[in-house]
């Protein structure tokens, strides 16, 4: 089990995830991935696992070589749930025979064609700010150049790898060198090396650049609610939330900070919430946010919500008061929680870079019907 330094290089793997899991600059939740790979075989985090937790021995192991044929594999070009399920179906009988109880992050095949040994892909709410930027494009070659590689907005999984590959091959034909970074629009980083220090140096270039031209930060000052106030719509919403909890009572959570009360001040205000900028925030939150005016509206507009929606909201937000994530427990309350704030980043950093550029109505409704990330909704 030692073939190729594997032992060693799957412990550096643990540290570099365990260092950018615990850091909530970088990831949040179950969000991000990383892997090391050799010639012939790459260890992936697991869908649903923490980076901030995994061990050198939780990795899914998987064949390349059956990776590299999903590629080149023909599926059905008009039934994308079939599409999606036969991939999934070749992505598992490719795992290797200890990795059996194991589900491959749905990103492995855009691991397995990164050319470092080592790649990470994270979800920075200050990268996050460029790639839900409406001037994104323009901007990140205006600081990166060709040293940095950047894809549209795209379906996760088998079509990104597959856009992605389709890329290198231009950039191939047109003399040009594989990048080591990679800036997802809506969605995040992908950042590859032969050892991890070097994705550290990379990852902190990027980071700088990023820092340097974003002058606008968003604002996280706490400022306190009337205590009455903030019980009697804490109250009003446990109320509305009671029908929708299968066991026990909600959990609710409760933020409030200048930034996410400066985009509470009004519906125009709340525009830049109003839609998801990436799909951890469809897996986390919800698709949508409720906005309240008033925690006096909260039985009558949380009720349409469901009736429009066909879910009940994880996010309430009410004018004055701050936002309210409600979860069966306590984690997905929390983990809520964690989203709503990097979105709130996000719109506060996209100032910079051209204003909020959302998700298409066409990739969150293939998130929220995605069977990879229901998946991954059950394990988080």
């Amino acid at each position: 089990m030692n073939m190729d330094g594997r032992d060693e290089n799957l412990e550096s793997l643990a540290q570099m995830s365990n260092r950018y899991g615990g850091d909530p600059r970088y990831v949040l939740a179950g969000g991000g991935n990383t892997s090391w790979k050799n010639e012939t075989e790459l260890y992936v985090k697991p869908s649903g696992t923490s980076l901030a937790t995994i061990r050198a021995d939780g990795f899914a192991g998987v064949g390349r070589a059956g990776l590299d044929a999903i590629l080149k594999r023909q599926y059905d070009p008009y039934d994308e749930a079939k599409r999606e399920a036969d991939v999934l179906a070749d992505m598992m009988a490719s795992r290797l025979p200890w990795s059996l109880d194991r589900r491959p992050s749905v990103e492995t095949l855009l691991h397995n064609l990164c050319p470092g040994a080592f790649t990470a892909h994270l979800h920075p709410s200050l990268v996050n700010g460029l790639t839900c930027g409406a001037d994104g494009p323009s901007r990140a070659r205006g600081m990166f150049g060709d040293g940095v590689m950047w894809i549209e907005a795209y379906k996760p999984g088998y079509a990104l790898a597959s856009l992605y590959s389709r890329k290198l091959e231009e950039r191939g034909s047109a003399g040009k060198p594989t990048p080591d970074v990679i800036l997802l629009q809506n969605h995040g980083i992908f950042v590859t090396a032969d050892s991890p220090g070097e994705i550290g140096s990379l990852l902190d270039g990027v980071m700088k650049t990023l820092d340097r031209n974003a002058p606008i930060k968003p604002r996280r000052d706490i400022v306190a609610i009337e205590p009455s106030r903030l019980a009697e719509a804490k109250k009003k919403i446990a109320d509305a939330t009671q029908k929708h909890v299968t066991v026990g009572v909600p959990t609710i959570l409760h933020a409030a900070n200048a930034g996410i009360l400066e985009m509470m001040a009004d519906e125009n205000a709340f525009l830049p919430l109003s839609s998801p900028f990436t799909p951890d925030h469809v897996v986390y939150c919800k698709a949508r946010f409720l906005y309240l005016e008033s925690a006096s509206e909260t039985a009558g507009r949380y009720t349409r919500f469901v009736s429009e929606n066909g879910y009940a909201p994880r996010v309430i937000c009410v004018r004055n008061v701050g936002a309210f994530f409600i979860g069966q427990d306590e984690r997905q309350a929390r983990n809520a929680a964690e989203l709503f704030q990097d979105a709130a980043d996000i719109a506060a950093y996209s100032r910079n870079f051209g204003g909020p550029l959302h998700m298409t109505q066409e990739l969150t409704d293939f998130i929220i019907h995605w069977e990879a990330e229901s998946y991954r909704q059950k394990m988080v």
